[in-house]
C-alpha cells in the first residue's frame, strides 16, 4: 500500500533527522493525530506506524488541537479548570493570602 510506505518514510525521515541533530525521539510517547477538513463523507485512518498511538485530541503548549482544527475541546477544558482555580484562590484569600501573593499564584 502506497499511503503506508510514505507514512514509514516519513517517520523514518523525522527519526534521521532526530539523530542528527542531537535530539532523543521517545518513540513510546510519540502521538500521531491526523488533520483533516470538518465535513468529510468518507474519511479512511491511516494505519498506525511503529508503537505510535493515534490520537482524536493532543495537548501541544497548552493548546487542545482536534483532527477538524476545531476549538471545542480546548475551550471545555478551560470553561472547566477556571471554576476550580478561582475556587482555589477564594480559599488562599480567606486563609489570609496577600494579593501579591495570590498574583503570584495565579501567574500573572
Amino acid at each position: 500500500m502506497q499511503i503506508a510506505n510514505d507514512q514509514y518514510a516519513d517517520v523514518n525521515h523525522i527519526k534521521f533527522w532526530a539523530i542528527a541533530n542531537w535530539l532523543l525521539l521517545t518513540v513510546d510517547k510519540t502521538k500521531e493525530l491526523v488533520f483533516r477538513r470538518p465535513n468529510v463523507r468518507a474519511f479512511h485512518l491511516t494505519p498506525k506506524v511503529d508503537s505510535t498511538e493515534q490520537v482524536t485530541c493532543s495537548k501541544l503548549f497548552g493548546v487542545m488541537f482536534q483532527p477538524t482544527l476545531k476549538m471545542d475541546a480546548h475551550v471545555q477544558h478551560i470553561v472547566y479548570q477556571c471554576p476550580q482555580r478561582l475556587y482555589l484562590l477564594k480559599l488562599l484569600r480567606q486563609q489570609g493570602m496577600s494579593p501579591d501573593q495570590l498574583s503570584m499564584v495565579w501567574g500573572d
